[in-house]
């Protein structure tokens, strides 16, 4: 699957994914390892159009978990997809120096996506995974891996709720034990 930002927000200013050749390029090479899906933002080329994946918004996440391959010029999705364990390929002018610190965490710590500024380092990165029967298996062993060292933030709100105002207090005093600061 392949995700095409706008880069029309005012935080997105100056900031470049990847190019129509790039992207025309990307098509034919992976359509000749299976299917491909576009989910994009805004028109795409001509020449790829057969391949806008039509879908409602809502299933996005449930066709991204099933993709074998996920590259994207997107911060949010690139998140998205690598949380839900698929193997993720990331382009855009954010990587290096200006990128989102859960990004290069994802990349540096867990290897749950690359970051790739070429469309032929993206393409041969991208044939390399979906030739890997194991890939999408030992993503979700990576995803695991992160889930586990994460604190379960839901789990946490639930347990302050159910156990209020005792549990307040207890966090209270623990992050007072730990010198953490907590507002009030």
């Amino acid at each position: 699957m392949l995700r095409f930002n706008a880069f029309d927000c005012s935080h997105d200013l100056g900031v470049r994914g990847l190019t129509d050749a790039d992207k025309i390029a990307l098509v034919r090479e992976l359509s000749a390892y299976g299917e491909v899906f576009i989910s994009s933002e805004i028109d795409v080329p001509k020449q790829i159009t057969e391949h806008i994946l039509n879908v409602q918004n809502k299933r996005i996440h449930d066709v991204l978990y099933d993709a074998s391959l996920f590259i994207t010029d997107t911060q949010t999705m690139a998140t998205e997809a690598a949380l839900l364990g698929t193997p993720t390929i990331r382009s855009n002018a954010f990587e290096g120096d200006c990128d989102v610190g859960a990004l290069i965490e994802f990349e540096r710590e867990f290897h749950l996506l690359f970051n790739l500024t070429t469309a032929d380092e993206i393409a041969a990165k991208a044939v390399h995974l979906i030739q890997d029967p194991h890939a999408k298996e030992d993503w979700q062993k990576k995803r695991d891996r992160l889930l586990e060292r994460k604190l379960d933030m839901a789990a946490l709100m639930v347990s302050l709720i159910e156990g209020y105002p005792d549990s307040v207090a207890r966090l209270k005093a623990a992050s007072a034990y730990r010198g953490i600061l907590l507002l009030e």
